[in-house]
């Protein structure tokens, strides 16, 4: 359910401070994934998150201005349930 609403979040329109306690949420929760699965062995599941994270965070925060947010916050949110996705695959094909 996760890497769904890391994807469609940043289209519900929510007041910032929501949008930041979703990509916390979020990153939280994708790096306790990654601690406990396969993703801690694999450098490209982690770097996929982390720069999700960082391109959600910056989006968030402005960085990409003139770039609207509404296009620049689905990518990171993407990046992030890609990795979760990814890991969890890995996860299910080896019954970790």
């Amino acid at each position: 359910m996760t890497p769904l609403l890391a994807t469609v979040a940043p289209f519900m329109v929510l007041a910032e401070s929501a949008e930041w306690w979703m990509w916390g949420g979020t990153v939280f929760l994708a790096v306790v994934m990654l601690a406990i699965g396969p993703g801690r062995r694999r450098r490209a599941i982690s770097g996929l998150v982390l720069a999700g994270a960082a391109i959600w965070a910056g989006s968030l925060a402005g960085w990409f201005e003139p770039a609207p947010e509404i296009v620049t916050s689905p990518v990171g949110s993407v990046l992030i349930a890609g990795g979760m996705l990814w890991s969890a695959r890995l996860c299910r094909a080896r019954a970790c």
